[in-house]
């Protein structure tokens, strides 16, 4: 009977110790899927930071965001990328890539000429002294060297 006994704790621990190991393995896989579709993820977004001249990561909802948006549309730009994360359906794991390169976990985001240059505070605080402006111009980033966008109505009332 004894050995009997014995005989299923030891199965039962080899059984344990197969599921386990097999828990461990399929964590490890998930996890080394979980790093390849991060480090996609990273590449693509340093890719369009690189790529675009101006770049404003936002959410629709925000006020910060919604006040360096008005900032940019002051200004004549070429092109600009405006990403709303909260329009993403992986918008979290994106500002989580966002917080490895700029340092910091909140919305808005601004790169120009790939170069991070801040939150909504350092936008408005860099608009005002014309710092911004400076930085357009470096990056090219301006149709003309005019600080402003002057908007011209057509004659059926839209906007250019």
């Amino acid at each position: 009977m004894t050995k009997f006994v014995v005989s299923i704790i030891s199965l039962s621990s080899v059984f344990l110790v197969l599921l386990f190991s097999t828990q461990i393995f399929s964590r490890a896989v998930v996890d080394n899927e979980e790093i390849k579709l991060n480090q996609t993820l990273t590449k693509t977004i340093e890719t369009i930071i690189q790529k675009e001249k101006v770049v404003l990561f936002s959410k629709t909802y925000c006020r910060f965001s919604k006040k360096a948006k008005k900032v940019l549309e002051k200004y004549n730009l070429k092109n600009y990328e405006i990403i709303e994360l909260d329009k993403l359906t992986n918008g979290e794991k994106v500002l989580n890539v966002l917080v490895k390169i700029s340092g910091i976990s909140t919305v808005p985001q601004l790169f120009i000429g790939g170069e991070f240059i801040g939150d909504s505070k350092k936008i408005v605080s860099k608009d005002e002294s014309g710092r911004l402006r400076e930085l357009l111009i470096e990056a090219e980033a301006l149709h003309d060297n005019r600080p402003y966008r002057h908007l011209h109505p057509h004659p059926d009332g839209h906007l250019d």
